[in-house]
């Protein structure tokens, strides 16, 4: 699908380069706005996703936890604006809200995360969710930042965070709506698309067919197949495969584990098709993309 030109020019371009000048020195994503931008969004999932090494750890191991806490986030940033703590496992991050109307009754955030809670505090967290999931809390907690990472205060982070937030805001504000909205069924189409969305953010790394997502939502597969479509723009099974590769450059840059393994915790049971869908995603193999991202100078990284 041709995407109409934003109001704005180049702002979604500009966001996506700032994220990337973020990322050099702090761990930046952007959350909460995928429903309000729809295909437009897919230029953002590289920065959607918490890429600390415990963070993709404990995400594998408990997804829903990590989306609850997401929401718990999102919720705080709307009542309380920037705010600082940590999640179940004992990972702090700072919040910044994205307000989405002028009653800020909906709210998207921008997280700057990967510091450390207090050592009590990650300690028995970390017990905590290694009783609830099948997580190895040792393995967590050797992945846990140690509590001599600089945090860095508020004040240094204000002056760089907001500006994202601003041109999140206005981009939010430039998406025209009726290209992707204005479908047969209105409003409740995009509740229901919203809904969709929403689920595949919770299974996707799970074996999903359409029949079984179709059955999930009370559908035909050939309904959800094409409003899909017509939504995002992609097939499900490409919008699926996105989230993964997403994910997938996030391990193969932050950790050591063998590439089968990724592609098993990502729900592909075949590691060379998992290669096969990189190599079309990204340009190179998984291998070639590590070891590449592996010998970028740092401020290049």
């Amino acid at each position: 699908m041709r995407l109409p030109i934003l109001d704005g020019n180049e702002l979604l371009d500009d966001i996506v380069g700032y994220l990337g000048v973020l990322n050099r020195e702090y761990r930046v994503s952007v959350h909460g706005i995928e429903q309000v931008l729809g295909p437009y969004f897919q230029r953002l999932l590289p920065y959607n996703t918490h890429t600390h090494p415990a963070c993709l750890y404990a995400k594998a191991c408990g997804l829903r936890l990590c989306n609850r806490c997401q929401r718990v986030a999102v919720a705080h940033a709307r009542q309380r604006g920037e705010c600082f703590g940590a999640c179940y496992f004992g990972m702090a991050e700072y919040v910044f809200p994205v307000p989405l109307n002028r009653e800020r009754t909906q709210c998207g955030i921008v997280s700057v995360s990967g510091y450390p809670a207090q050592a009590q505090t990650a300690l028995a967290r970390a017990d905590h969710a290694a009783k609830r999931l099948p997580i190895d809390r040792d393995k967590l907690l050797s992945l846990l930042p140690a509590q001599s990472t600089a945090i860095p205060p508020l004040e240094e982070l204000r002056p760089r965070i907001r500006p994202l937030a601003d041109m999140l805001v206005f981009l939010t504000q430039s998406v025209p709506q009726g290209d992707f909205r204005g479908l047969p069924g209105g409003r409740t189409r995009d509740i229901f698309y919203q809904r969709i969305v929403a689920y595949l953010e919770d299974h996707y790394r799970t074996n999903l067919s359409l029949e079984t997502l179709a059955k999930a939502n009370h559908c035909s597969a050939s309904y959800l197949s094409h409003m899909f479509k017509a939504k995002s723009g992609l097939s499900l099974r490409a919008y699926i495969n996105a989230l993964r590769i997403r994910d997938a450059a996030v391990y193969l840059e932050n950790t050591d584990m063998p590439i089968s393994e990724i592609a098993y915790t990502l729900g592909y049971e075949d590691s060379n098709y998992f290669s096969t869908v990189f190599l079309r995603e990204k340009g190179c193999s998984p291998s070639a993309y590590r070891k590449r991202r592996s010998e970028q100078p740092s401020d290049q990284a």
